[in-house]
């Protein structure tokens, strides 16, 4: 049994269960005059009945009270009501649900309503109130004078339909009398007359009061009648009457007795099947529909009229041309900011290869003369480490910035799952402990009581404590403390604090902690900074859904954390095994060497690449400067691993690699990128693409070496399987 079903049976049961005599249970306020009129008021609110109760008091009313939909259906079948005023939002049943209910039973379907809420107060709401059998849609708080003359109306329209009625009853008696007693025929033709003009006049009046109340609505309005013409004659609609308002909202006049194809000529056939469909089967339409090609468009609410001729359509409608307007605007506006992303991103993309480019020769040679032999002086060793130390912090700088970039753009990939705080704490202790004890810093990493796991990406928790736990370590003082704290907070969150013995901060620092390139008030200190860590940490945390804030005393210290959601633990959780290091082999004198092609337009990253391989006694390179030799090379000599930079004259690397693959010569050849394209964006395209691996520039000299040792032991499995 549906909702609709079960509340009608519950309601029935009510009123067996209600002697004769018995009041229903709404509350209702005492009549003190005998031609007072009911009048039922509906709302949840107990407040809001008695607000209506004392606006509404007096005598000619009998105002009836109910706090539900089942206590106002109760009070209907108990009695008659003038008006009916009803609250929209209401627990179990809304006004606009209860009215379609009234209006679906004959006996209360003529029982006028005027909804009264506080909240449906946009323009779809008024058509669905209008809709669903509403003679008036009030706002609240309600205007006491508007109210009491709208409810005086109804209430003077119900006494002149009782009148009309008694004397309709009336009528049928003095006929009878009349057939039974002849000689008072006279009397009762003119009490008959006499009641005639009375009945006359309160049609009149109720027709004038019905006009007022048609023309004060806001909405074009107007009822269509079906043209029954030929059978060849085109489907139309007459227009039968019009409000007002019709002629604003759809810029026409003068069209009562007109038909749609002469009123509006530039109609599409849509609106005429349309009604049509309405007639056909008896349900209501709302859509949105244009005066003429380009024109205006109108939101229409179309509903069948009751009669008997079953042909008649009401039609209430609003022009919202400006609305449409405005929408289109925004997507517009839309795109463009889009469009203006995507740009920035490009730039920056651009940027960062044209910064790394330069970047990879100064890190890759400094590295070079750190490590070769002889061994540079203790003054070239000091100027060393200062090139090195600088070159590694811009290139901090530059990931720094895409990663901020690319977390504002809202286009950053999260893997959200259940995460051990205790595993990714510990990596973080492994990570600074050596940064720590340069500086003097004690740290303090309790274990938690138990094994918690928040919902969240491992490696962007990583990320975000990391940079909380080096900061912590680079503005504390000489031979400072650093802590970790766990804490739980209610209902279901966790925070995790590092606490810190520095100078702390004020609170006007604390105030500009989180924006761009702030940087705790140590803009002029010794030590060096993006500042943008905490930028990118906060975007990241509340885009896992948690928070980040600050806590700081001048003098004694500061306190960051973060807080996250807690979740179950996953079916199989355990600590991960942290690899070893791997230590390259020497080579058996005799091998022969492997051979190397780099791909590479650069002249100072070549010489670079020549002169690292050149240590290797394993490795024979040889190179060309763009994609189309490049091939021809890999093609003549076959090598074992290719390098390949991605921005090359003629064709690009991508391009280059795609050749490779498709040819059975080469497509086993492993290939590694190593290109200044460093975005993550670039670096999943050129993955996806078949790249063995994606190096970036700069590159560490041990990461390099261990990258050609994997792309070679890879070559190697796969020319033995090939043997076999």
């Amino acid at each position: 049994m549906t909702s609709k079903g079960t509340r009608q049976a519950r309601i029935a049961a009510n009123q067996d269960r209600q002697a004769p005599d018995e009041p229903p249970s709404a509350t209702q306020s005492p009549a003190s005059h005998a031609d007072a009129v009911n009048i039922l008021i509906v709302d949840d609110e107990p407040k809001n009945l008695i607000v209506l109760e004392s606006l509404l008091d007096d005598p000619g009313y009998r105002v009836v009270r109910a706090e539900s939909a089942d206590q106002a259906l109760l009070a209907l079948v108990a009695e008659e009501f003038a008006l009916l005023i009803l609250d929209i939002r209401m627990p179990d049943m809304n006004g606009f649900e209860l009215a379609q209910m009234i209006k679906e039973r004959k006996r209360t379907a003529r029982v006028p309503i005027i909804f009264l809420t506080a909240y449906y107060n946009e323009d779809q709401h008024v058509l669905e109130g209008y809709g669903s059998g509403a003679v008036d849609y009030l706002h609240k708080p309600v205007n006491a004078a508007i109210l009491r003359s709208k409810v005086a109306v109804f209430a003077e329209l119900y006494r002149k339909n009782r009148e009309c009625s008694i004397a309709n009853r009336a009528l049928l008696i003095e006929v009878s009398q009349r057939r039974r007693a002849e000689q008072q025929l006279r009397e009762l033709n003119d009490t008959l007359e006499q009641r005639v003009a009375q009945r006359t006049l309160a049609l009149r009046a109720s027709e004038e009061k019905y006009r007022s109340l048609f023309d004060s609505i806001d909405e074009g309005f107007c009822i269509l009648e079906k043209v029954h013409g030929d059978t060849d004659a085109k489907l139309d609609f007459r227009h039968v009457e019009v409000n007002p308002a019709f002629e604003i909202q759809a810029g026409a006049s003068n069209v009562v007795g007109k038909t749609l194809r002469q009123a509006f000529p530039d109609l599409t056939e849509q609106w005429y099947v349309t009604y049509d469909t309405i007639l056909d089967t008896g349900e209501p339409s709302r859509l949105e529909l244009e005066l003429s090609v380009g024109g205006p468009v109108l939101e229409l609410y179309a509903f069948p009229v009751e009669g008997e001729t079953h042909s008649r359509v009401a039609v209430i409608f609003k022009d919202i041309s400006a609305r449409k307007r405005v929408d289109s605007e925004l997507k517009d506006a839309l795109a463009a900011a889009e469009k203006a992303s995507r740009a920035k991103s490009d730039f920056l993309s651009r940027m960062s290869h044209e910064l790394r480019t330069p970047l990879h020769a100064i890190l890759g040679f400094a590295q070079l003369v750190d490590s070769g032999m002889p061994a540079p002086t203790p003054t070239q060793k000091r100027s060393l480490d200062q090139i090195i130390k600088a070159g590694w912090y811009l290139l901090e700088l530059i990931n720094e910035i895409l990663d901020l970039a690319v977390v504002e753009s809202g286009r950053v990939m999260l893997a959200k799952e259940p995460v051990s705080l205790m595993e990714v704490v510990l990596e973080c202790e492994v990570m600074i402990e050596l940064q720590a004890q340069k500086r003097g810093i004690s740290l303090s990493f309790p274990r938690p009581e138990a094994l918690y796991f928040v919902l969240a990406d491992r490696t962007r928790v990583k990320q975000v404590l990391i940079n909380l736990l080096f900061n912590a370590i680079k503005y504390n003082k000489p031979g400072g403390a650093v802590a970790l704290e766990y804490t739980l907070a209610p209902p279901h969150s966790i925070r995790v604090s590092v606490r810190d013995s520095g100078v702390g901060l004020t609170e006007e620092q604390l105030g500009q902690l989180f924006l761009p390139f702030g940087r705790f008030g140590q803009e002029a200190g010794a030590e060096e900074g993006t500042g943008i860590g905490l930028v990118v940490a906060k975007r990241l945390v509340e885009l896992m859904g948690g928070s980040i804030g600050a806590s700081s005393e001048v003098g004694v210290g500061s306190v960051f954390w973060i807080e996250m959601g807690l979740t179950a633990a996953p079916s199989l959780a355990g600590l991960e095994v942290g690899g070893t290091e791997r230590v390259r082999p020497p080579v058996p004198h005799g091998t022969p060497p492997h051979t190397l092609l780099y791909v590479e337009d650069n002249p100072a990253n070549l010489e670079l690449v020549e002169q690292l391989i050149a240590r290797r006694t394993d490795l024979r390179l040889i190179s060309a400067t763009d994609g189309n030799s490049g091939i021809e090379l890999a093609r003549s000599f076959l090598p074992e691993v290719i390098l390949l930079d991605i921005n090359l004259p003629g064709i690009s690397g991508i391009q280059a690699l795609s050749i490779l693959r498709a040819d059975p010569a080469t497509a086993h050849i492993p290939v590694v990128a190593l290109s200044a394209n460093a975005s993550p964006r670039d670096i999943e395209k050129g993955l996806a693409a078949g790249f063995f691996l994606y190096l970036t520039k700069p590159v560490q000299v041990n990461q390099f070496m261990d990258a050609l040792d994997a792309a070679l032991a890879y070559a190697q499995t796969t020319a033995a399987r090939g043997v076999k």
